[in-house]
């Protein structure tokens, strides 16, 4: 009787903490379509806040939905250090980019949470050292715009960054493995590579070099 009560006991938080996840999703659009009406980044402060509120609502459940289903602290430790992480993110990012688009910034950090959460409910481990992958991208995105204002070069790479993008698309037919009936990644030293996630940062790269000197390549 006791395992029967527990287990509906589990059913029932786990639906509605699903609810409050989707009725939290629902108000975080609809304050993302809402901050349009805002031209200025401190009028709509309280607004961002809020977004920022939803956000840390539904990881919350997310992770109490993982933890308690699972019964692995595992999940509790990471929910712990994605808080830190997002805290980190949402006050440390404003004080150095002060005319950084608090939207954009909250919109990014909700994709982040997102993946995070369907990645861990997948496997925990792979979700872990995701989450590493996203400390050491966040510092290197602090320093790249300060980089691209100190130097004229990068303009100058355009038909670098297609050479390479086209590289890279190559190695996919020579070293990929076939996984599921396709050729999308491949592994050296025990660290797996998917060139397609490189060839999207060369590509853009490639037409903001060719744009910023024109519409005509």
């Amino acid at each position: 009787m006791g395992n029967l009560i527990s287990r509906e006991m589990l059913e029932f938080l786990v639906m509605i903490s699903n609810f409050f996840i989707a009725l939290c999703m629902g108000f975080y659009t609809l304050d993302c379509f809402w901050a349009f009406k805002y031209r200025e980044e401190s009028t709509g402060g309280i607004l961002y806040i809020r977004q920022n509120f939803w956000m840390f609502v539904i990881q919350f459940l997310s992770f109490f939905n993982l933890a308690y289903i699972s019964k692995e602290w595992d999940y509790v430790l990471l929910y712990i250090a994605l808080q830190l992480f997002f805290v980190v993110i949402l006050c440390i990012t404003p004080l150095i980019y002060r005319t950084i688009n608090r939207l954009l910034l909250n919109n990014m950090c909700m994709m982040f949470s997102i993946s995070m959460v369907a990645l861990a409910r997948l496997s925990i481990d792979k979700a872990i050292r995701q989450f590493e992958i996203m400390g050491i991208a966040y510092v290197l995105c602090m320093f790249i715009p300060l980089l691209l204002k100190k130097t004229n070069i990068l303009p100058k790479l355009k038909w670098a960054y297609a050479i390479i993008g086209t590289i890279a698309l190559g190695s996919v037919l020579l070293l990929s493995e076939t996984t599921y009936g396709s050729k999308l990644s491949f592994t050296i030293e025990g660290v797996t590579f998917q060139p397609s996630e490189f060839v999207k940062i060369f590509f853009v790269l490639f037409l903001a070099a060719a744009l910023s000197s024109g519409t005509s390549l």
